[in-house]
C-alpha cells in the first residue's frame, strides 16, 4: 500500500477504534492489551484479550482497564481463560469507569481466510511508554489458526486486534512477534475457543458472544 493512502487509511481506523482498544492492568503492573468484541443496551461489555496475557490473575481477582484516554479504571473479571495452545482469555467488564461516557465501538470479526498481501494494521499498548501504537502490516501466508504478518510489535502488545485494511473488521489477534514477523490467532482459531467455552457450534462469533455475554 502506498505511504500516503496506508496513512489515511490507519488514521481512519485510529479514529474509529480507539475507543475499542483497552490497555490492562492488575496490581499496577500493566500486562497488555485487549479488545471490546461484544456490547449491548444493557451496557454488558466483553473483552477479549491473550490467555498469556492473564494468566497469572486469579479467576476471582479484578483487573484494571484503561480505555483511552482515561486515568479512572474500568473493573473487570476473567470469565474464561484458554491455555498454552489457544491462548485467548475472555473478560467482562463488571463496572465500567466513570469517564466512559459513549458506548465503545465493537470491533467485528472477518470471517473469512485471509490472503497473503493483504494489509493489516496493528493497535494495541506499548509496554514502555504505555501509549497507544498504529503499525500498519502485510499477511504473509498463514496456518489454520495462525496469521502471520510483517511486524515491528514491542512489548504489550499481546492481545492487540489484527485489523483488515478497507473492510475494519479484526481478522485476528496478536499474540508475539520474532523479528520483523508478528503472529496472530486466526478467527477461526477464535470461534473454536467460543464454540468450547459454551459447547455449541455451527454459530457465528457474534452469536457465541451474545450468548457468553448473557452467561455472565
Amino acid at each position: 500500500m502506498a505511504g500516503g493512502v496506508e496513512s489515511q487509511w490507519s488514521i481512519r481506523v485510529f479514529e474509529r477504534f480507539e475507543r475499542s482498544v483497552v490497555r490492562l492492568n492488575h496490581g499496577g503492573l500493566f500486562l497488555g492489551t485487549g479488545f471490546v468484541v461484544y456490547w449491548d443496551e444493557s451496557r454488558a461489555c466483553l473483552i477479549i484479550t491473550c490467555h498469556h496475557v492473564v494468566s497469572r490473575v486469579p479467576m476471582s481477582e479484578i483487573l484494571d482497564a484503561y480505555f483511552s484516554g482515561n486515568t479512572i479504571p474500568s473493573a473487570v473479571r476473567i470469565v474464561r481463560r484458554g491455555n498454552d495452545i489457544k491462548d485467548l482469555a475472555l473478560l467482562w467488564v463488571q463496572r465500567m469507569s466513570s469517564q466512559v461516557t459513549r458506548p465503545p465501538v465493537v470491533m467485528d470479526f472477518f470471517q473469512h481466510p485471509v490472503a497473503p498481501g493483504w494489509d493489516v494494521v496493528l493497535l494495541g499498548y506499548n509496554v514502555l511508554r504505555n501509549n497507544f501504537i498504529l503499525e500498519p502490516s502485510t499477511c504473509s501466508p498463514s496456518t489454520n489458526t495462525h496469521i502471520k504478518y510483517s511486524c515491528t510489535s514491542t512489548g504489550g502488545m499481546s492481545g492487540s486486534p489484527i485489523v483488515l485494511a478497507g473492510v475494519n473488521k479484526v481478522v485476528g489477534v496478536h499474540f508475539m512477534s520474532s523479528g520483523s514477523t508478528g503472529y496472530a490467532i486466526c478467527t477461526q482459531a477464535i470461534r473454536e475457543y467460543l464454540e468450547e467455552y459454551l459447547h455449541m457450534d455451527n454459530l457465528s462469533i457474534h452469536e457465541l458472544l451474545a450468548i457468553a455475554a448473557e452467561a455472565t
